[in-house]
């Protein structure tokens, strides 16, 4: 291969002669005699990271096809590594296939490329470790960008985030790999370029009054720390430190943490299994390089971040899944599933659990061990993983005493952003919503082009079958009829809602209701539509669903991805269904219907109380990655899928719906489920939905406007849930619209005196009936509780 030396400085020049005549100390090991400072603690603390230092054995399997597979990509025999394609001296850049010219994402893919160079070259047991002719070409080429296209002087043009995070992160770890490999002039070229790109990490260079938050401002915390150590420059360092500070304050608006366990990023999307990821990983990564130093965060801030994992993190992953409904448009990346999403932030929560009290500590390890375990969807466990993640990892693995914690049960609610997960053993339900507070979703960059109802109540089942959501489910998946939805069949703007009902209440953190009042301004189809989660099963109810226009509205029950040739036994009122595709069908009188899962534990039950118009089908779906997102590739996709869906007429007024899934059900107990329900439907109507599970004793309604179902009375909308057991009394009450200044309710009940109340409830009387007003002035759609017990007689 032919390479020639760019033009560049001749002091630059001069260097970099200089500095490839002369071996130096391999990366990552300190020089002899010691560590001298913080600094380079920091720096060569930074470099075993990236590398594994000296800390694997080369001859495990896992980290040897590892380190095969990155000296692969930057050579190949058929020399398609990126090395091999790397051109010295053309002007618009080091490999034709990415252009510096208008794009600057090219700019960072070309960054991104070096890292994989300086990687193969500084990891000890790579085949490229420490080759002379590599190290002669990143030197080289890291001058001729610094020279012709990224200094403290150069032009922005484009996004700004390739300038001020996409290119100095990448560049920050080659600087590291190569610190001793480069001269000294040209890092300090470096360092001055990154100070005029992040002259502050809590700011955005060059856009005034725009302030960092979430992921983005992480990322430029740490990429200020390592330049810090690079300069040997304690000042910025504590500029990274301080930074950090408001990443740990909760948000009340906008983007953040909040105290229910939402996350927001983008003002009003959430985004928990995206932008959270990146958060939290490379929040991991500067807290575990500050440690240690005289920078290092611990105390109330390690704390929070252990709030994090416990309430907005765990509680939204499924057997090691991050689920989808919290990974806004990242849906629509094909390298990034959710399953992968998971697995990105397992080995950050690893690293942060060395650093807390012994007893979190081991909760955490041990929630992420039982993750790993019962992962089945990666052919192996180190899948995905880098050295250190793998280093990680088997020490996890190989601790005793870190015994497995199974899944967390329990009903979890993000009303900060329109969220729902419901998990019982054997299956995770999750609801996504939207109001004028959050999105419906979002669409950017050529991302996520078909995400028009995936805020719109859609709802998640996971169970056994780990590949529902992965394995080209969103590029094939009908995206007009996603499961949950009610549709008028014409896509979406992206944008919030001008319904303000959108939450729901717990009992106890285990059951609970949720609803969600809809408009869609280009059809006028508006209805409201609520969901009853309790032990094993989810009550689905829908009403006023009403259009000012002609047209075709549907209410989808299901529309899953089948197992291989799709052949998963259907039946319809205990008779079999046809299995090949193209099968479809109108049904009348429908009570219930089965579909046999692609794995033990995943089939589902569907019931239909009192019967139900229904239609079926059984197709096979093609599309492509393209089709959702224009960086994805173009190859055709075809999977198998079987939906049903409620027709509501070409234009209905008034009309309503009612369902109950069951998840893990036989066909058997579906249909002995149908004949004896466990649930009484109390009320579908404009004015409220209403549910009671006989057996729990629960109760729970959503109210939509002042009225009253049962024993319960509220006085202005809300959602009212209650459990009577065992001479208990609970009740939960919330103001789902969010801008209400209280909600009174009565609960005809006697006998009841007030064992405890969350301070917000006032309790006006206990005879003869139990009254409440409830303060919700603030509470964000909290649940706000008070438990009763039966008086002594």
């Amino acid at each position: 291969m032919k390479r020639m030396l760019p033009r560049m400085n001749p002091r630059i020049l001069l260097a970099v002669a200089v500095c490839l005549l002369v071996w130096s100390v391999p990366p990552g090991v300190p020089p002899e005699g010691g560590v001298s400072d913080d600094f380079d603690k920091m720096r060569l603390k930074w470099a075993s990271s990236l590398t594994g230092g000296s800390g694997f054995d080369p001859s495990d399997k896992a980290i040897a096809a590892y380190v095969r597979r990155l000296a692969s990509k930057v050579t190949a025999p058929g020399k398609t590594g990126v090395w091999d394609t790397m051109r010295l001296g053309n002007a618009d850049g080091l490999w034709a296939d990415a252009p510096i010219t208008a794009n600057p994402a090219n700019l960072t893919e070309h960054y991104k490329r070096l890292r994989l160079m300086a990687l193969a070259y500084s990891t000890g047991s790579s085949p490229l470790y420490r080759s002379e002719a590599l190290r002669q070409d990143i030197a080289g080429a890291l001058a001729w960008l610094y020279t012709n296209k990224y200094n403290e002087n150069t032009v922005r043009y484009g996004n700004w985030w390739e300038w001020q995070i996409g290119s100095p992160t990448a560049l920050k770890d080659v600087l590291v790999l190569m610190y001793d490999e480069l001269p000294k002039e040209l890092t300090d070229g470096y360092i001055r370029t990154i100070d005029a790109m992040i002259p502050d990490p809590a700011a955005r260079a060059g856009v005034r009054g725009v302030v960092e938050t979430g992921a983005n401002l992480v990322d430029k915390a740490l990429i200020k720390a390592v330049q810090g150590a690079l300069a040997e420059d304690g000042t910025r360092i504590e500029q990274a430190r301080a930074a950090l500070g408001q990443v740990f304050e909760y948000a009340d608006s906008g983007d953040g943490f909040y105290k229910d366990g939402s996350y927001v990023q983008h003002v009003n999307v959430p985004y928990t299994g995206s932008y959270g990821v990146v958060l939290i990983e490379r929040l991991a990564e500067l807290l575990t390089l500050l440690e240690g130093s005289p920078w290092a965060v611990g105390g109330a801030q390690l704390d929070t971040v252990y709030g994090w994992f416990r309430d907005s993190f765990e509680t939204v992953m499924a057997d090691g899944a991050m689920t989808d409904m919290v990974r806004g448009r990242a849906i629509s990346r094909s390298g990034w599933d959710s399953v992968q999403a998971g697995r990105q932030i397992m080995k950050p929560f690893l690293q942060i659990a060395k650093m807390l009290p012994a007893a979190r500590s081991e909760e955490i390890r041990g929630r992420l061990k039982s993750w790993y375990l019962t992962d089945r969807t990666f052919n192996h466990i180190y899948d995905g993983l880098d050295i250190n993640g793998m280093i990680e990892v088997r020490r996890l693995m190989a601790d005793t005493a870190v015994a497995p914690l199974p899944e967390r049960n329990g009903h979890f609610r993000f009303p900060s952003m329109d969220r729902v997960m419901h998990k019982r053993p054997g299956f995770g339900f999750g609801i996504s919503m939207y109001s004028g507070r959050i999105l419906n979703y979002e669409q950017t960059n050529g991302e996520n082009l078909k995400g028009w109802y995936t805020g719109s109540g859609m709802t998640y089942l996971y169970n056994a079958d780990t590949s529902q959501y992965v394995d080209g489910f969103w590029p094939t998946v009908e995206a007009l009829r996603l499961p949950g939805t009610t549709t008028d069949g014409l896509t979406k703007a992206s944008g919030t809602s001008a319904e303000a009902w959108v939450g729901g209440a717990s009992a106890g953190g285990v059951y609970g209701a949720a609803g969600m009042a809809f408009r869609y301004p280009d059809s006028g189809l508006s209805g409201r539509k609520s969901w009853f989660m309790f032990d094993d099963e989810i009550v689905a109810l829908g009403s006023g669903i009403t259009a000012s226009a002609a047209g075709t509205y549907e209410t989808v029950v299901e529309n899953r991805k089948l197992a291989g040739a799709g052949l998963n036994a259907f039946a319809v009122n205990g008779e079999a269904k046809p299995v090949e595709p193209g099968w479809s069908r109108q049904m009348s009188g429908v009570q219930w219907a089965h579909l046999a899962g692609t794995a033990a534990g995943s089939d589902i039950g569907y019931v239909f109380p009192g019967g139900a118009n229904v239609a079926a089908k059984r197709e096979s779906r093609t599309g492509s990655w393209y089709d959702v997102n224009r960086s994805g590739s173009k190859e055709p996709l075809t999977r198998h899928y079987l939906t049903l869906w409620i027709d509501h007429g070409p234009q209905p007024d008034g009309a309503a719906y009612a369902y109950v899934l069951l998840p893990g059900a036989t066909a058997a107990e579906t249909g002995k489920y149908s004949a004896l329900p466990e649930t009484d439907i109390l009320a579908n109507t404009a004015a409220v939905h209403a549910v009671r599970e006989r057996a729990l004793g629960v109760t729970a309604a959503n109210f939509w406007q002042a009225g009253s179902v049962s024993f319960i009375r509220a006085g202005q909308p809300s959602s009212v849930i209650a459990q009577e057991k065992n001479g208990e009394l609970e009740a939960a009450v919330s103001d789902p619209t969010q801008r209400q200044t209280s909600v009174t309710v009565t609960l005809n009940k006697r006998g009841y005196v007030l064992r405890q109340k969350d301070a917000r409830v006032q309790v006006l009387a206990t005879a003869p009936k139990i009254r409440l007003r409830v303060d919700v002035t603030g509470a964000a759609g909290e649940s706000i509780r008070t438990v009763f017990v039966k008086a002594p007689q």
